[in-house]
């Protein structure tokens, strides 16, 4: 929107943009002082009978948009909007030296007064950073929604357990073609170049492979769909919390890949506090007797964990029974209260 399609007048608009301005400017307030003080005098525009009714809030991006020209990115839209709501939640007597802007804006987060104050509190009195009052509200979170969820039946997640040693043939952009020589992405972003006599197979097609002693047969797959790739059986490594865990992946073909995986559509408690370490303790426990695993992997998430179904079975050391018969992990966890759904 622009400043004329606002409707507000050119010098109307200069003289508001001249006092945030000069708020930012001051010397003399705290970068928390300074947020309230912009909040507050936004607040200010919107209820002046100068403005056209509607238009207060649409006046935030015009302002910003100056705001960084002068001031860098701290005076985005959404860093205006939450200046705009730490001024309506907080009286500017009442904010403490202690705690910092981005500690304020989590605070901004937690809708219930109460909790919010209970917060505010022990970020003071115990010295919390950003990083540790972040996992505070998260853990509390989940903990509120555990106990939300106890009272109704737990949600059920939608899974697949996929199909071992299937896989999709592509094409490898640094080797020429020749007859006879395929390519194969085992997933992970591994691909694996192989030479065999009078396949017939074609880029694209997916295939399944077939182990004779030390050498593969791959055969056309038509009947198996595309969202049954990428599953596999894993070794554990280490279970770094109930939600999180390390894993040698068996790709085929003499290859392995050491992955970071994220149980996909739940979320447990941080492994720092108690609830945490109890889930991850039922992991321990639950996997014990299991060291081979089965997995239906899906895309990384924003921390390159792989997103994952974890299917286990105690003792059985048959790949394929575990991928069709074995307990479904991420389900288990959210029937025992130990994980919210994502």
């Amino acid at each position: 929107m622009s400043r004329k399609q606002s409707g507000l007048k050119i010098s109307v608009y200069r003289q508001h943009l001249k006092e945030l301005i000069n708020i930012c400017r001051s010397s003399r307030l705290t970068h928390v002082q300074t947020y309230w003080n912009i909040g507050h005098y936004i607040r200010r525009i919107e209820k002046s009978p100068h403005v056209p009714s509607g238009y207060g809030s649409s006046m935030i991006p015009l302002f910003s948009k100056d705001l960084v020209q002068q001031f860098g990115k701290g005076y985005s839209v959404t860093n205006l909007r939450k200046m705009r709501a730490f001024c309506q939640a907080y009286d500017q007597d009442k904010l403490s030296p202690q705690i910092d802007w981005s500690c304020y804006t989590l605070l901004l987060s937690v809708k219930d007064p109460e909790a919010r104050k209970e917060f505010e509190n022990k970020t003071i009195n115990e010295s919390l950073s950003h990083r540790q009052l972040k996992k505070e509200i998260s853990t509390w979170r989940i903990l509120q929604t555990i106990e939300e969820n106890e009272k109704i039946p737990p949600f059920q997640l939608k899974y697949n357990r996929g199909s071992l040693y299937t896989y999709t043939l592509v094409n490898n952009p640094l080797l020429p073609p020749v007859k006879g020589r395929v390519t194969i992405d085992c997933g992970f972003n591994f691909h694996k170049t192989i030479m065999l006599e009078n396949s017939g197979l074609k880029k694209n097609s997916i295939i399944q492979s077939f182990k004779d002693k030390d050498s593969y047969r791959l055969e056309n797959a038509h009947d198996i769909l595309p969202d049954k790739l990428y599953t596999y059986t894993a070794l554990i490594e280490r279970i770094i919390d109930a939600d999180t865990l390390i894993a040698v992946i068996d790709c085929g073909f003499h290859t392995a890949a050491r992955m970071r995986l994220r149980l996909k559509g739940i979320d447990a408690p941080e492994i720092d506090t108690e609830e945490g370490i109890k889930a991850r303790v039922f992991v321990e426990k639950a996997l014990k007797k299991s060291p081979l695993i089965g997995i239906k992997t899906y895309r990384a998430d924003k921390y390159s964990r792989y997103l994952a179904d974890i299917f286990y079975l105690p003792g059985e050391k048959d790949p394929h029974k575990i991928i069709s018969d074995g307990i479904f992990l991420n389900q288990q966890l959210l029937d025992n209260g130990l994980a919210i759904k994502a």
